[in-house]
């Protein structure tokens, strides 16, 4: 009797286990086929492999990006093993024309094309600068040592053969700390010694009034600069009532042009030009006037915020971005592919995928079709509606800041390998 209870017991365990395996893989089949299929052509896969949240740098044909060389357990660097290099693919072919010598530091921002040369900010606040023809190193850049405690932010940007940045440090003249933005006249260096770094002393292009730092990117048109300072009123309380800085400078001689005190917003997104409107991307979205810096509207973005999206796009008279939102087995309840109508901040569309992570890639939009490397697939969205046309379940995009790059008809950007390291893939969307 007990073998019997016995083998009773077992039979039904096993029932049990084979109904689980079987709604597990008829759930994993309905969500693979909830979406047409999208047959992506690839062109090329080149022969990279880096892991690096920073995306590269496009001009034309030729796409400047870092590559991994090796990861050393617990964060250590080991100096005669590179964390990375750089590299240069041509977006034709795929091929990798060049990659420097490996760099014994860790890199701290997306490189930066200038005057034919590229920027690279490190640890220690060091900056790289290489031949863009062919990878050599020109100098290395260090601060002066009188900028003491010096704080150079992730976001340098290139203009008129300056490299601007975020910076910060601590006056010993005047004993109180100093915050705003730097600027390097690249026109100004050495680039024949590469011995031992140049020290240089960066100009203080603009000073905030609270001591506040400017993360995100500054945006340019006609020689002007568009910037706004960070509050970090989301995640610390104390700053909730802390004032964002919001002006337009001029280039060429410093002066300001407008300059607004904003107590609605945080700074911790980004900005957008269209014509004469720029765009405040945050935790709410803003429009205001170019050429006053008066706000036309503000829209609270509640579930779908732009919040530490890395970049917005504007076509059709629509605001596209992704954000932080996501979905377990379809449990999101909130957008994290969003569209809004330009002219009030209102929701045209909003698209969560069935399993997808918090998302930092910018959608490429062309031919009215949004493109996506999402974490489980390359997605192809309806710009108008956002009604999905297809999904190739066969890439993985790199999930959070990931950037697409365009020539012709072909699509690049970083695809993830089971390895979790990733390179770069072409895709050809030609019809």
């Amino acid at each position: 009797m007990m073998k019997i209870n016995f083998l009773l017991f077992l039979i039904t365990l096993n029932l049990l286990f084979s109904c689980n395996l079987f709604f597990d893989k008829e759930e994993e089949k309905d969500n693979k086929n909830r979406y047409p299929i999208f047959n992506a052509k690839v062109s090329w896969r080149s022969d990279t492999k880096f892991n690096s949240h920073f995306y590269g740098v496009q001009n034309g044909k030729h796409l400047y990006s870092y590559e991994n060389i090796s990861v050393i357990a617990e964060f250590q660097y080991d100096l005669k093993k590179s964390l990375f290099r750089v590299m240069k693919l041509d977006i034709e072919t795929g091929n990798v024309l060049w990659r420097s010598d490996n760099l014994p530091k860790t890199a701290n921002c997306s490189p930066v094309l200038s005057d034919n040369k590229l920027f690279l900010l490190v640890d220690d606040d060091l900056l790289y600068c290489l031949d863009a023809d062919n990878g050599n190193i020109l100098t290395v850049i260090k601060i002066n040592d009188n900028f003491s405690n010096h704080r150079i932010e992730q976001n340098l940007i290139s203009h008129n053969n300056f490299i601007y940045f975020g910076f910060s440090y601590r006056n010993i003249y005047l004993d109180r700390r100093i915050t705003g933005i730097s600027r390097i006249d690249i026109n100004n260096l050495v680039y024949d010694n590469i011995t031992e770094p140049q020290t240089i002393e960066p100009e203080m292009f603009w000073e905030s009034k609270y001591n506040s730092r400017v993360m995100s990117l500054p945006v340019f048109k006609d020689n002007i600069m568009y910037f706004m300072t960070y509050t970090d009123g989301i995640l610390n309380i104390a700053n909730r009532d802390k004032t964002l800085e919001f002006a337009a400078i001029n280039t060429d001689n410093k002066e300001i042009l407008w300059y607004k005190e904003i107590f609605d917003d945080d700074g911790s997104g980004h900005l957008l030009i269209n014509d004469n409107i720029i765009y405040m991307m945050n935790t709410n979205v803003s429009a205001f006037n170019l050429t006053d810096g008066e706000r036309i509207y503000i829209k609270s973005a509640s579930g779908f915020s732009p919040m530490r999206a890395l970049g917005s796009v504007f076509y059709n008279n629509k605001l596209y971005y992704t954000n932080g939102n996501f979905s377990v087995r379809g449990e999101g309840k909130n957008p994290n592919v969003v569209s809004l109508n330009a002219d009030d901040g209102s929701l045209a569309w909003g698209w969560l995928d069935y399993d997808c992570f918090s998302l930092g890639v910018v959608p490429l939009i062309t031919n009215d079709k949004v493109y996506l490397p999402l974490e489980y697939g390359f997605t192809v969205l309806n710009a108008h509606t956002g009604k999905v046309l297809g999904v190739d379940r066969n890439f993985y995009g790199q999930g959070i800041f990931g950037v697409i790059f365009q020539y012709n008809n072909l699509l690049i950007y970083p695809n993830r390998n089971k390895d979790g390291y990733s390179n770069y893939i072409a895709i050809d969307i030609s019809e």
